[in-house]
């Protein structure tokens, strides 16, 4: 798994500057393709877009003429990539043993029977029934 924690220099800079507030005017097209390139698996398309894909998540940068990265919409992009593909995708869940179960199902019917009762409460105290200042 690539992980931005061991980035370095013009990598590291470049990274910042994606989640710099306000958002950076000067994060150049190269610099995002090779930082890109040094987390993730980066593949060209036929139409020239690059395909980006980390940890599970794929993202889709289609060719431009500018030097910059100049739309706010396309650094907003990048942060949310990077903040998605972070970690790596979320394990099949193991099924639990049988004593787990069972005190789950435990758990669930202790949790449903005070909701009854508090709510039963709470009905009988809509009428004025119980007195809020008797303990």
């Amino acid at each position: 798994m690539k992980t931005t924690t061991s980035l370095t220099g013009s990598h590291q800079r470049t990274f910042d500057r994606i989640f710099q507030h306000p958002i950076s005017h000067n994060l150049e097209w190269r610099d995002v393709h090779a930082l890109l390139g040094e987390i993730a698996d980066v593949t060209k398309e036929h139409n020239g877009s690059l395909k980006v894909t980390r940890n599970g998540q794929t993202l889709v940068l289609h060719p431009t003429s500018k030097k910059d990265v100049t739309e706010m919409d396309e650094v907003i992009g990048l942060r949310h990539f990077l903040e998605r593909s972070e970690s790596a995708p979320d394990k099949p869940m193991v099924n639990p043993s049988d004593h787990e179960t069972d005190r789950t199902r435990e758990d669930n019917l202790a949790d449903s029977q005070f909701t009854v009762t508090a709510r039963k409460a709470a009905e009988v105290n809509e009428g004025g029934l119980i007195d809020p200042q008797v303990p």
